[in-house]
């Protein structure tokens, strides 16, 4: 006869543009649970070419665009996520009424834009909450907005420039998060402004320029109503321990066989809303079997019985690779598994099985 098992499972302790257009490739991820609107107020800055006459430019037509996003009310976020991750990405959004720019004269050209605040890096501008940033996707999600001095568009003089294209704005973690925080209010500021410069350098760009009319804001990024929670949680009961029934020995029939099958749960307390995986280990896996732990040996042990650990679905875990369990919610979170006699070899033997396994939790 086999002893009762207990098999124990524990916690282990935008910027610019450069002439040419730089291409950044970028992963975007969704997470909408509600929406909220956040307002894109989009504009312009514009530049006169090195060394030739200042032309004068101006809007034949359009008006600076408030365009709407609808990013989800509440957006979870862990310690652990890393600096890149997209939180959340727009979708495409162009103005109802976009503006038409027009340069006389035959000299100059470019188009830049200035977001009014120091960028984070490049492409990355700051929201308020520090470990977070946002950036502008345009024309397409292949191309991110740049600081200044880099140029968005460069075209002739004398034609007409349409900025009908749709914007896309993205949430990027930018430093560890250690807090949550609400993203309300003014983000940054497009606007436009007329320089000359006596020397443009190898790159394109005007490292003095000469500042000839004030600076004109043409539009505003707002934010309203987007709280991000940080979400973690952690176990309720710690170790777990799973004790299996006592069973005969004649209740195998043969290696593979299995017997005794009790569920059971990890148990967790969660504070938001994330999305959690679950990685179970152990130090002492069964060589061609997924998810057995080896049989312990020595006195009074069992011979060729280990203990199998199954997921909440009945199939077998595979030791080292995260299982989904699912997005939390504040308070109790369980995650349901199963353990199982299972015979390894040829001939089973009664005596004592114990098992032990750790699990490591991620949020995705």
């Amino acid at each position: 006869m086999i002893d009762a098992a207990a098999a124990s499972i524990s916690n282990p302790p935008f910027p610019f543009m450069e002439r040419g257009t730089t291409v950044r490739d970028m992963r975007m991820q969704h997470s909408i649970t509600a929406l909220r609107v956040v307002a894109l107020l989009l504009g312009l800055l514009l530049v006169a070419v090195a060394g030739r006459a200042r032309a004068d430019c101006y809007y034949s037509s359009g008006t600076a665009a408030t365009i709407s996003f609808a990013p989800p009310a509440t957006i979870a976020v862990s310690p652990d996520t890393a600096v890149g991750t997209v939180l959340w990405t727009s979708a495409p959004v162009a103005p109802a009424n976009p503006l038409v720019l027009n340069c006389s004269g035959t000299n100059g050209s470019g188009i830049a834009d200035s977001m009014g605040l120091a960028p984070v890096s490049g492409t990355l501008f700051p929201t308020g909450i520090p470990w977070l940033s946002y950036q502008v996707l345009y024309p397409d999600s292949s191309h991110i907005l740049q600081s200044y001095p880099n140029e968005l568009v460069t075209g002739g003089y004398g034609t007409a420039i349409a900025f009908s294209t749709g914007y896309a704005l993205q949430l990027v973690v930018t430093g560890p998060v250690t807090n949550g925080g609400t993203l309300s209010g003014q983000l940054g500021v497009w606007q436009m402004i007329y320089f000359t410069c006596a020397q443009y350098n190898n790159g394109g760009n005007c490292p003095t320029p000469q500042w000839v009319a004030a600076m004109h804001p043409l539009a505003t990024f707002l934010t309203s109503g987007v709280t991000f929670v940080l979400g973690t949680c952690k176990a309720a009961v710690d170790p777990t321990v799973v004790t299996l029934p006592a069973v005969y020995a004649s209740a195998f029939s043969g290696a593979g066989t299995t017997t005794g099958q009790t569920p059971f749960n990890v148990q967790l307390t969660c504070s938001g809303r994330v999305n959690l995986a679950i990685t179970l280990a152990t130090s002492n896996p069964q060589a061609g079997a997924a998810g057995v732990i080896a049989p312990t040996s020595g006195p009074g042990y069992a011979q060729n019985v280990g203990v199998q650990l199954l997921d909440g679905s009945g199939n077998p875990a595979s030791f080292g690779t995260a299982i989904s369990a699912g997005q939390t919610a504040n308070g109790p979170f369980n995650i349901p598994f199963s353990a199982r006699y299972y015979q390894t070899g040829a001939n089973a033997s009664a005596g004592k099985v114990t098992a032990t396994a750790t699990y490591t939790l991620t949020y995705q």
